[in-house]
């Protein structure tokens, strides 16, 4: 779960249908803020997505330092809309 108030990312556990907070992470937001509406306007998609894969910092430019997470955007809702 993603505050993007705060920046922050939330990693919850399901242990036996209780959500138990394992770690929080800072995230940064899309330079252009949120509500996304298509690809490469540089903003953050607010909704219900999951995280497929990580790419690497290196290749990434500098503002990424360590990496990013990479979600199922556009995903079924997002493509109805």
């Amino acid at each position: 779960m993603v505050d993007l108030k705060a920046s922050r990312m939330y990693l919850y556990r399901n242990d036996d249908g209780t959500l138990r907070l394992e770690r929080s992470f800072y995230v940064s937001i899309g330079k252009n803020g949120v509500a996304k509406r298509i690809e490469g306007d540089q903003r953050t998609p607010v909704g219900v997505y999951f995280v497929t894969g990580r790419i690497d910092g290196d290749a990434l430019p500098d503002f990424f330092d360590p990496g990013a997470l990479a979600v199922n955007y556009p995903n079924e809702w997002d493509l109805r809309a």
